[in-house]
């Protein structure tokens, strides 16, 4: 059969669907509890959640607060007497062309 017979064969019987009133709502409601169980949509909706938490006043204003002193504690020397430590000056020393000179003068 080609195409044209088929599709005189179509046209000549055409079939009539009746469908519910409530077929469409059906439809969605079965793709939305399918997409429900998803780990994609469940990464979405905790992501929604977490900003439109964050987007208050207090909660902005404590994450701001703890940024800044996680960054200050992160930033903070390790020594707290100020002094750099041995690995520091090591550091320096293999890299300052002066400072190797001088250590090779010395006995």
């Amino acid at each position: 059969m080609n195409d044209d017979q088929l599709h005189r064969l179509l046209r000549a019987h055409p079939a009539r669907a009746v469908l519910k009133n409530s077929f469409n709502h059906s439809v969605w409601t079965r793709i939305e509890a399918e997409e429900a169980g998803s780990c994609h949509v469940c990464v979405r909706r905790l992501c929604a959640a977490f900003f439109t938490w964050i987007g208050r006043p207090v909660p902005a204003a404590m994450t701001l607060a703890a940024s800044i002193a996680l960054g200050f504690w992160l930033g903070s020397p390790e020594d707290p007497g100020g002094h750099p430590s041995r690995s520091e000056i090591g550091y320096i020393e293999s890299i300052n062309p002066l400072l190797l000179e001088r250590a090779s003068r010395l006995p």
